[in-house]
C-alpha cells in the first residue's frame, strides 16, 4: 500500500510545479518533478527532478502531519537557499 502522506506532498508540490526559484519558468511543468518517500517514521525525503541534490532533501515527518505547516514555502525556502537567494530575496519572489 502506497504511503497517503507522501502522496499528499507531492500533490502540494505541484501545485507550484515549475515556479520554484531557479525552475525554468517558461518550461511546461512536469507532473513528475517530485518524489516524496518515507525513509524512516521521523523522515520523509524529497526528490525533485529540476534540483537533484546528494543527499536530497529531508523533512521531518511530523511536519507533514500538520496542517498548518505549509510544505510549499518551506520548500521553496529552502531550495531559494541551497540555490544561493538570499532570504528577503526568497520572500519578495514569493509574494
Amino acid at each position: 500500500m502506497g504511503d497517503p502522506l507522501a502522496e499528499r506532498a507531492m500533490e502540494l508540490l505541484h501545485r507550484k510545479s515549475g515556479h520554484y526559484l531557479g525552475d525554468d519558468a517558461d518550461k511546461i511543468p512536469d507532473l513528475e518533478q517530485f518524489l516524496v518517500y518515507r525513509v524512516s517514521d521521523s523522515k520523509h525525503t524529497i526528490m525533485d527532478r529540476e534540483d537533484r541534490r546528494d543527499p536530497e532533501l529531508m523533512i521531518l515527518t511530523s511536519s507533514l502531519l500538520n496542517p498548518r505547516f505549509c510544505l510549499e514555502g518551506w520548500y521553496s525556502q529552502h531550495v531559494g537557499q541551497l540555490r544561493g537567494y538570499l532570504p528577503q530575496e526568497i520572500r519578495k519572489m514569493r509574494t
